[in-house]
């Protein structure tokens, strides 16, 4: 991409998204870890797949919006990106992940009683 105005304010733009994006993924993982997915293990993991998902999401990115050319203030803007997101949805996007991990352990929950209750009528 050319060096242009429009250039760099799309570069801009894709990195506030990504901001928002990162947000997006570590509340999901801070539910998850509210929701008893807390061990040492699950925590490495979530760890590592937190960092690989950014580093996938924010090269993308910047591959897509200017031939993954990295400048410093990509990543300011990525980090306001995500505090901005932090401060304005953080508290949403917690609420529906803790909703839908709500419906998830419902729907396992139920799953497994009936379940355990027709293995004992075949019994």
């Amino acid at each position: 991409m050319k060096n242009t105005l429009s250039g760099e304010m799309l570069v801009v733009g894709w990195c506030i998204v990504c901001g928002f994006v990162s947000g997006v993924w570590y509340d999901f993982f801070k539910v998850l870890r509210k929701n008893g997915l807390n061990s040492y293990w699950m925590v490495t993991v979530q760890d590592v797949l937190f960092w690989a998902m950014e580093t996938v999401i924010i090269y993308s990115a910047l591959f897509y919006a200017n031939n993954g050319v990295l400048r410093w203030y990509e990543f300011f803007f990525v980090l306001f990106g995500f505090f901005v997101y932090r401060w304005l949805l953080s508290s949403f996007f917690i609420y529906l992940w803790d909703k839908i991990f709500s419906l998830f352990k419902f729907v396992y929950t139920m799953l497994r009683k009936t379940i355990i209750i027709i293995r004992k009528k075949q019994q």
